[in-house]
Parts: structure tokens; C-alpha cells; sequence
């Protein structure tokens, strides 16, 4: 599957990524196609930054949360100790044995953002990879479209 990393500066080298517990993973933040320009245009009010870079996504080891449901499977397997009551952190250390990135296809799921503290975190449809990630590929910029 085809995403989409935006930049202010050159994408030179992909890097090991360190996961920790918290509410969101470290990672290279990725999105489908004019995600993050509408986000960040609608949302933020900034300027789209000068580089958008397209990976292709082997997404068989890419855990993908999609419903109430499967956001509430993955807090119960892969929950920290609680830092208020019923709000967790995620340890990321345990997806990290299981997949190589995340994908929060559905981002505005209203339930699971009330009970969900880490989920309310991620604010458009978006892709988080720490492991096994494509080379980028630079796209043209006279043939983007927001």
C-alpha cells in the first residue's frame, strides 16, 4: 500500500527507531495520499513543507485499527499500568515483537477517542512504521494535487 511522508528537509537515511511506553509510538509517520496537506492546511493552518516522500507499505505485519473494537482488542493486549484511572499508555516495546508499524486507519472513532486516552493522539488517518520500512521515493512536486 502506497503512503506518504512530508518533510522540510531531504529524507537521507532511515534510522532504528526506539519505542518506549506512551501514548504514541516513535516511528516514521506516514499517511494516504493528501492526509497530512489537508490536515495541515484545515487544521494547523501551516505551510505544506517542501518534500513529500512515497513508501510502499508491505502492510502483513502492519496491525491495523479500524473499529471501536479493534482499538479496544489492542489496549487490552498491549496496555501499560494505568497513569489515571482507566486511561492507559501503550507499551510499544510488545507491538514491536508483534509488527512492524501501525495503522490507524479510522482516527475519529468519537467512542474510542473518549475512552481511549492514547488513541485521541492520533488525529488523521495515519501509518506509524518503526521497522522494515521502503526506501522513499521523492515525489514531483509540479504533479501533487492537496
Amino acid at each position: 500500500m502506497k503512503f506518504y511522508h512530508l518533510s522540510d528537509k531531504p529524507f537521507t537515511k532511515l534510522r532504528k527507531r526506539k519505542l518506549e511506553i506512551g501514548l504514541k509510538p516513535g516511528g516514521v509517520w506516514l499517511a494516504p495520499s493528501g492526509v497530512w496537506k489537508t490536515f495541515i492546511q484545515e487544521e494547523l493552518g501551516g505551510k505544506i513543507p517542501k518534500y513529500e516522500y512515497e513508501f510502499d507499505i508491505d502492510m502483513s505485519k502492519v496491525i491495523t485499527l479500524n473499529t471501536y473494537k479493534d482499538i479496544a482488542e489492542f489496549q487490552e493486549k498491549y496496555k501499560d499500568e494505568p497513569w489515571k484511572p482507566k486511561q492507559y499508555t501503550i507499551d510499544w516495546n510488545l507491538v514491536k515483537k508483534d509488527y512492524d508499524g501501525i495503522y490507524v486507519k479510522n482516527a475519529l472513532i468519537k467512542k474510542a477517542r473518549d475512552d481511549f486516552m492514547w488513541y485521541s493522539t492520533f488525529d488523521v488517518e495515519s501509518v506509524c512504521m518503526w521497522a522494515n520500512l521502503s526506501s522513499p521515493k521523492l515525489v514531483d512536486p509540479s504533479s501533487s494535487v492537496i
